[in-house]
């Protein structure tokens, strides 16, 4: 399909209107290395330059507040102009300096107690996705906003809670990124965000659980996170949900009826991938991430499902949670089951559609 087809395909769905926009011209890539570095150093002499003529203010909250505040809004203005590779990193220097600024006199000036500070330090991350014009500020912001209300949950012993929220966060924005084609580069953003979010999170509870309480609070008690690490199962049935939901979603878009072979088979496989998950940690996380990148076309966040699903089975099989020969027949179980249901999908499913061809 030509590019001037597929402009009258989304012409007439009414995705798009007006004419066929000139094809971007991007830069090799080592220009947009060169470029970038030459943003972050301009930006880090022009840091140094406010450090040294505002010294004494920078102790103030409501002078860092007004500073934050004025860099992120020049920030705005530098990716508002033509777009380049040097302009959009020194902007995207500009402004992270400016929400670290804003971030300081907020802590320090407001009378609230640290799980607040970082709510609040999540919703001006949150206004920052929504208003920022530029898609790689998008992502720092969502990966950032969505960091702050983890460490919050964290603080107030709620991260299962945090865990399934994210997990339904992620499902529900990567089903419907197409939803809304006016708002596709700000929900692609969160997407990312969520998805690195997501995997950040997962990979800190299952190689140093005990990290993230002790860095969020570090007067939470040993018998405490312990009855976190006890809430395992709330988890393990909010990553079953969440995947069960992203299949019946998919399966409906794909006119399955319930009573259907293929709907049968993938309910099935929802259920092999529960019992699989309650042994092997971010399996179904690795899953849904990779479902998600297929069925969105969305290359890297397929890759990001692959690596995420190789690190969490090669962790579990080096752990030293059980013997190698009972991780072997287990992994060799999966396999089996996985096998199992292609031979199911190749020999019925062929047979369901072939009336149909």
């Amino acid at each position: 399909m030509t590019r001037e087809e597929a402009w009258m395909q989304l012409t007439s769905a009414g995705c798009v209107s007006g004419d066929l926009p000139e094809p971007v011209v991007s830069n090799p890539w080592y220009v947009k290395v060169m470029l970038a570095f030459s943003g972050w150093l301009a930006s880090l002499f022009l840091f140094a330059f406010f450090g040294a003529a505002f010294s004494s203010l920078l102790d103030e909250p409501s002078f860092c507040l007004v500073l934050g505040l004025g860099l992120n809004a020049g920030a705005y203005a530098v990716f508002r102009k033509q777009p380049s590779d040097f302009i959009e990193h020194l902007g995207l220097a500009l402004s992270l300096a400016g929400q670290g600024l804003v971030a300081f006199a907020v802590a320090d000036s407001l009378a609230i107690d640290e799980a607040s500070t970082w709510l609040v330090a999540a919703l001006y991350e949150a206004a920052l996705l929504v208003l920022m014009p530029n898609s790689i500020h998008r992502v720092f912001s969502s990966v950032l906003s969505l960091l702050a209300l983890g460490v919050a949950m964290v603080m107030v012993h709620l991260t299962w809670l945090f865990d399934a929220a994210l997990l339904g966060m992620t499902a529900v924005c990567g089903l419907n990124v197409f939803t809304w084609p006016s708002q596709i580069e700000r929900l692609q953003a969160a997407l990312y965000g969520l998805v690195i979010t997501l995997i950040l999170f997962y990979g800190i509870a299952h190689f140093d659980p005990f990290l993230l309480q002790y860095w969020a609070n570090r007067n939470v008690s040993p018998d405490e996170l312990q009855a976190l690490m006890q809430r395992r199962w709330l988890i393990w049935g909010a990553e079953v949900l969440t995947l069960g939901y992203v299949a019946w979603m998919l399966g409906r878009r794909a006119g399955l009826s319930v009573s259907s072979g293929a709907a049968r088979v993938m309910m099935v496989g929802v259920v092999l991938a529960a019992a699989v998950a309650w042994q092997i940690d971010g399996l179904i996380v690795g899953m849904l991430v990779l479902i998600l990148g297929y069925s969105q076309s969305h290359r890297l966040i397929m890759a990001l499902g692959i690596v995420v699903l190789l690190t969490f089975t090669s962790s579990y099989y080096y752990s030293l949670s059980s013997t190698l020969l009972a991780k072997s027949g287990y992994l060799l179980a999966m396999g089996g089951g996985l096998l199992g249901v292609r031979w199911i999908m190749n020999r019925f499913l062929d047979k369901e559609e072939a009336p149909h061809a």
